[in-house]
């Protein structure tokens, strides 16, 4: 009777509990995605954790070791790189296989030369414009203030003409000891060269902006 009982005990809670997560099975089965995800080249190692059992599933962590390559990476190539991997197992996975019991992505977090990149699955598997990226515990970064960001950046660093002239003339003048050696066959592409360089900009466009600035256009 005693035994009927336990047996009795051990079933209920299997019911009730569920079946924790085989992660040796789940380690087989998303294994085989990485090859095929954005992050693929700078990974040295991959494990899995599961957390406490929340409603029907066991959420996923996933621990990604990068290569050093990673952290040289802009950071709008980290979040896209990471973002687009989370896209791809969604996509792909859906849900990680752990066995008999249900398992789901949680988030992932990467470390790369000291540094880490945590970023949720999100809670919709259509939904990935924004996911919010924590970089070492303190700061939020998401596609929109990616955007402003480079805008910024843009805007502020855009040189003027005037600096592109500046810069020219200064060039003229060390070349050519005050325009008493110049020969414009050798130094107006040499100098339109070093301001493309300077500037980002092409030989032509610092060449049309040279001439404009001496007319006094």
């Amino acid at each position: 009777m005693g035994n009927r009982y336990l047996w009795l005990a051990v079933l209920v809670g299997m019911i009730l509990g569920g079946c924790s997560p085989d992660m040796e099975k789940l380690k087989k089965d998303v294994d085989g995605y990485w090859n095929d995800t954005e992050l693929s080249s700078y990974i040295d190692k991959v494990e899995y954790v599961a957390g406490e059992k929340d409603g029907s599933y066991y959420p996923i962590t996933i621990h990604a070791e990068l290569n050093e390559r990673f952290a040289s990476l802009s950071q709008t190539k980290q979040y896209n790189t990471l973002r687009n991997t989370i896209q791809y197992l969604m996509e792909e996975s859906i849900l990680p296989e752990c066995g008999n019991a249900d398992c789901d992505y949680e988030n992932i977090i990467a470390t790369s030369k000291g540094n880490t990149y945590a970023m949720p699955f999100g809670s919709s598997m259509y939904d990935f414009t924004d996911l919010p990226m924590l970089i070492n515990g303190d700061e939020w970064v998401t596609s929109d203030s990616l955007e402003s960001n480079e805008s910024t950046e843009t805007t502020t660093s855009s040189p003027s003409e005037d600096e592109i002239y500046e810069y020219m003339k200064q060039a003229y003048d060390e070349l050519t000891n005050y325009g008493d050696s110049y020969v414009p066959e050798i130094h107006d592409p040499q100098v339109a060269e070093m301001a493309s360089q300077q500037f980002g900009i092409t030989p032509e466009q610092a060449g049309d902006i040279y001439i404009k600035k001496e007319m006094g256009q």
